[in-house]
């Protein structure tokens, strides 16, 4: 048996508060004062498989969209409107097991939301005009799986797996199923499955759990007992021999998933069969990854998953790999899997998997949200709100030898259920916000270097660099190097190859990556805090002795070919392209960060060490610590390892002029192959710093949220599409701020009219006070809930140092956005609207 001195001392839930109310409903309260936020959750356990004699047709998931209609108190758009003026983040989520509504918002406000979120779940109306328009809604939503290998892989496995378990049916429902659905069968439904018994709620926070209860009493207390009838799942019978499954669509790429019916969460081998997904295929250094994708390069992706629904287990392997390998990857999956009981488990292997599984749970702690859902997982599974914490424990108790055993167990050739996407034969051508009393601070080394901390007590260290980067700082010939010598960063030092590495990480419990985008690139290390001076020893020798091996710059250009072919399956992503390159044309911001084909395959070893040297490597490099450790204690260890970084100026960006337009552009591109089409219209906006830019930030919550003036106009009053929503791009030189819906390639005309109506109605009349007013709720709420996530914001100061808007930028941003008045927004709304520098796209079939 292993141990870990954090886990003696673990309590991940110090304070549960249970009490279950006189109709059945059972609340559950976790008092978290590390931030000013709340969650709030109503989980109801009825998900796709349990929709009895409706099974396949998607009623939980239609009901879930429904209930967002109105009740007799308030309608949809009142709903949306109410919670964003407190600030709240209003979603839902329907699952194989569950269907769970929850907010998130300063804590403050917590009362209201709960009874907003009460009327909501218990009080629906469903009205009748909206019945049908909503189920329009989701059928282009199931128009979007059929453009999306990934969902359609995993629906594909399902099906094939089971022959009797309704987990055979995809959540959102077949289509001739779903269509036979009428609005007295959701009545119905919803009757007899939202009931107090059935429902329970967790509450996660900075609350008073005695408050909390009286208040749950008052609002929820009354509600009525049900009637809720048993329901007995239909049990899947013995897989007696392999089954296989192919479907062929447009894609670039191959995808195959492997999958094994396993016991649940609740059998005695749940334990040892979660830490063998984490040995087989979660980390840099599993077995698979290291064999199949850094070594035979057979594969560019391969993750293994363990997933229980109602005490039905499937263990699945997932990979991605070009379509000539795909026969082969699943040979060698299959080869490498059996061949374990011979082969055997290093002790080294077996520590670095259950300190990766201990530092993984830590981290789904971090916030209220994530919480609650843990809290949530362990009653609906196990009316144990304390499951993850005891589930872990019984995960140290796990030998070496009963992981093993699982391979003759379970793994066998007559449980697999072998699924692939493959592409079709014939090739188409394709035309820092921070709490008030701000536990951050920004040092400076000797030589320049900015070094922000940020406390925290979950006892994770988390070290952050980040460096220029991007297409401003790369050659026409050379985009898409950045990301290339940010990933190269991983992949070994003059001390410790790639595999060494990712193992000398994972076994401190550490994670760690790269990353580069538009304006920076970055790497980072977390680990668990006692072993921080290692973690920092290596973070530092990642920086400073980069191995760049002609080796794993093959296997990094082949991950990085294969990310762009991927993106290339997303209409998405292809509507974007096509905006940002006419948009911006000759200018380097025509360019995806990514790169293309072309320019990533003539990038050269040398071109990589000469990038990192230039570019990393500078004096200009912004330095980030969070975590329990000793602030003065982090800066000494960080100045031992980077303090002779020279100090350089900007580095010469490449200067091309941006094109102006006469009047707007409109171009159009063909996407064969796909369901849906994607109408887009982007302008042209100011470089990152100009003030502006904050204005553009309301702007954009505005137009962001379900109560929104395009969210009502184009969903809700004509369910023409399944999303429609701003995004923005910023950088250095400009950036743009861009609208993208989906839909159906019929209706793409009425869409852009109506868009281009909303934007028009704005530019004459403005925004309202009311919508100023809910959108600065918004964005003053995501300062606090984004507060919980240390890690992410330090890391988002460090960038807006590198670029100059001050390391506490996001913290005085909040303070302008409460001074924003309307006359303000409104010039802004009507300057930025009413530009000719701009782009209208549609990709269709």
């Amino acid at each position: 048996m292993h141990s870990s001195p954090l886990l003696s001392s673990l309590s991940l839930f110090p304070q549960i508060y249970r009490e279950e109310l006189p109709n059945g409903l059972t609340l559950l309260v976790d008092p978290h004062f590390q931030a000013d936020v709340v969650s709030i959750q109503l989980w109801c356990a009825t998900g796709s498989i349990h929709e009895g004699k409706y099974a396949g047709s998607g009623i939980s998931h239609l009901l879930e969209h429904l209930l967002f209609k109105g009740t007799a108190k308030r309608n949809g758009n009142q709903i949306a409107w109410q919670m964003q003026s407190l600030g709240g983040h209003l979603n839902a989520y329907t699952s194989y097991d569950r269907t769970v509504y929850h907010v998130d918002l300063p804590s403050s406000y917590w009362k209201e939301a709960l009874e907003i979120l009460a009327d909501l779940v218990f009080h629906a109306a469903i009205p009748p005009t909206e019945f049908e328009q909503e189920k329009e809604v989701i059928r282009r939503e199931i128009a979007m799986v059929e453009d999306d290998p990934d969902s359609l892989l995993f629906e594909l496995a399902f099906e094939t797996a089971f022959s009797k378990h309704p987990l055979k049916y995809p959540i959102i429902g077949l289509l001739g199923l779903f269509d036979a659905i009428d609005r007295q069968a959701v009545l119905d439904y919803y009757h007899s499955r939202y009931v107090p018994q059935n429902v329970f709620l967790v509450i996660s926070g900075a609350v008073s759990p005695e408050e909390v209860c009286a208040k749950v009493k008052e609002i929820l207390g009354n509600e009525p007992m049900g009637f809720l009838e048993p329901l007995d799942l239909p049990e899947e019978p013995a897989q007696i021999s392999p089954r296989f499954a192919s479907k062929e669509i447009q894609t670039e790429v191959a995808r195959l998933c492997l999958v094994f019916h396993v016991p649940g969460y609740g059998h005695p081998d749940a334990p040892a069969l979660e830490l063998f997904s984490t040995l087989l295929a979660q980390t840099h250094s599993s077995l698979l990854h290291q064999k199949l994708v850094e070594k035979e390069a057979i594969a560019q992706q391969v993750v293994s998953f363990f997933l229980d629904y109602a005490s039905v287990g499937v263990f699945g392997i997932e990979a991605e790999c070009s379509p000539e390998k795909v026969e082969l990857l699943g040979a060698r999956i299959l080869e490498e899997l059996h061949s374990l009981p011979q082969k055997g488990i290093t002790e080294e292997d077996f520590i670095l998997g259950l300190k990766q599984q201990f530092s993984h749970s830590l981290r789904e702690l971090r916030s209220a949200s994530a919480r609650a859902k843990t809290i949530g997982n362990g009653w609906l599974m196990f009316k144990d709100p304390l499951y993850k914490e005891n589930f872990l424990r019984k995960l140290y108790s796990v030998e070496k030898q009963k992981v093993l055993n699982l391979v003759p167990t379970y793994f066998r050739e007559d449980n697999l259920t072998q699924v692939q996407v493959i592409p079709k034969k014939q090739k188409s051508k394709v035309f820092s916000i921070l709490p008030k009393e701000s536990s951050s601070k920004c040092f400076e080394l000797s030589n320049g270097i900015q070094f922000i901390y940020r406390s925290d007590p979950l006892p994770l260290q988390y070290f952050r660099a980040t460096f220029d980067g991007g297409p401003l700082w790369e050659l026409p010939t050379q985009i898409g190097i950045s990301k290339l010598a940010a990933s190269i960063l991983v992949k070994g030092t003059q001390k410790r190859s790639a595999e060494k590495l990712a193992r000398d990480i994972e076994i401190i419990g550490g994670s760690f990556g790269a990353d580069s985008g538009n304006n920076s690139a970055g790497l980072y290390i977390e680990c668990l805090s006692e072993e921080w001076q290692t973690a920092l020893d290596i973070f530092s020798e990642m920086i400073r002795e980069p191995a760049c091996l002609e080796s794993e710059l093959e296997i990094e250009k082949r991950k990085l070919l294969h990310q762009i072919r991927l993106m290339r399956d997303d209409p998405v992503y292809i509507a974007q392209s096509l905006l940002r390159k006419t948009l911006w044309q000759d200018h380097p911001y025509a360019h995806n960060p990514m790169g293309t084909e072309e320019t990533v395959e003539q990038i050269t070893v040398e071109d990589i060490q000469q990038f990192i040297l230039s570019v990393f490597k500078t004096g200009r490099m912004v330095l980030g610590m969070c975590g329990p450790l000793d602030p003065e204690k982090g800066l000494k260890g960080i100045e031992s390892c980077f303090s002779d970084f020279p100090r350089v100026p900007i580095p010469k960006m490449v200067e091309v002029a941006y094109p102006k337009f006469e009047k707007p552009l409109r171009v159009e591109q063909r996407i064969p192959g796909k369901e849906q089409a994607i109408v887009g219209l982007s302008f042209r906006i100011p470089p990152i710093h100009d003030p502006i830019q904050i204005s553009l930030d309301v702007i954009s919550e505005i137009l962001s949220d379900l109560g929104s003036r395009l969210f009502i106009k184009v969903r809700e009053e004509k369910g023409l599409a399944y999303f429609v929503f701003p995004t923005r791009f910023l950088g250095w030189k400009g950036g743009s701020f861009s609208i993208i819906a989906g839909t159906d390639p019929q209706t793409k005309e009425e869409v852009e009219k109506i868009i281009l109506e909303v934007l028009d109605e704005i530019i004459k009349e403005g925004f309202s006070e009311e919508e100023l007013q809910r959108a600065k709720a918004k964005l003053l709420s995501e300062e606090k809930i984004s507060s919980q996530y240390p890690s992410s914001s330090i890391a988002l100061s460090t960038v807006n140092a590198l670029l100059g808007l001050g390391w506490d930028y996001e913290e005085k941003k909040i303070k302008i956005i409460e001074q924003i008045s309307l006359d303000e927004l409104n010039a802004a709304a009507q300057n930025l609207f009413s530009s000719k520098d701009c782009v209208i796209g549609v990709v269709y079939p």
